[in-house]
């Protein structure tokens, strides 16, 4: 009966939809702004989880979407023993190549991550450890023809014959539904349908791993 009267009210006032995705813009940001000071983990203890995935799973392939400055995968090269990077912004990844100077495990690549993640599944032969962040983040992260490609990256992840991957997307606050992000909700939907792994959050990062994890 709701439905319906949903239903009704969208086809007797025209602009509902408008103002319904408006109303569900303001609410997600309302989210978003109220979580953002007590989930956040700074730069450094999110390596550190990243690390603490690598000791637990003993994995030791690395693939990161979202190079930024290269920090983050400089990091890794000392605790895996190959890594995988890929940047859309040019100015970034010649950043984070200076920064790769004389490291002789990270190959980087520029472009979209959907672009590059085909290649790298290829050359995967072992389970490996995802850092994916290739949405926009605002300031100087560089944003593709969506605000975020995460489920084409979940995909093609899913995809690959190796079923054991564990998969960490940061910026969990910023899956709210709006702006081209799935809502959290919708993410689970998307997990559950395509694979057989288990979801859940810790402090910002959504988890995405086998149940024995």
């Amino acid at each position: 009966m709701q439905y319906r009267s949903i239903q009704k009210l969208r086809k007797s006032f025209p602009l509902f939809s408008v103002f319904a995705e408006i109303a569900k813009a303001y609410l997600a940001l309302m989210h978003y702004f109220q979580t953002y000071s007590i989930t956040l983990r700074s730069a450094e203890e999110k390596r550190e989880y990243l690390r603490t995935w690598q000791r637990m799973t003993g994995y030791k392939v690395f693939v990161e979407t979202g190079t930024y400055q290269g920090r983050t995968t400089a990091q890794m090269s000392k605790v895996f023993e190959k890594c995988y990077t890929i940047e859309l912004d040019p100015e970034l990844h010649t950043q984070a190549n200076e920064r790769f100077a004389g490291i002789t495990n990270i190959t980087s690549y520029l472009g979209d991550s959907p672009q590059h993640l085909p290649k790298i599944l290829s050359e995967i032969d072992k389970p490996a450890v995802f850092w994916l962040d290739a949405h926009d983040s605002g300031g100087i992260t560089a944003q593709g023809s969506k605000d975020t490609p995460i489920t084409r990256e979940l995909a093609m992840i899913f995809a690959h014959p190796i079923k054991s991957h564990c998969i960490l997307i940061d910026d969990a606050r910023n899956f709210c539904g709006v702006f081209a992000y799935p809502s959290i909700r919708q993410l689970h939907r998307f997990v559950q349908k395509n694979s057989d792994y288990y979801m859940h959050i810790s402090q910002d990062v959504i988890a995405i791993h086998p149940y024995e994890f």
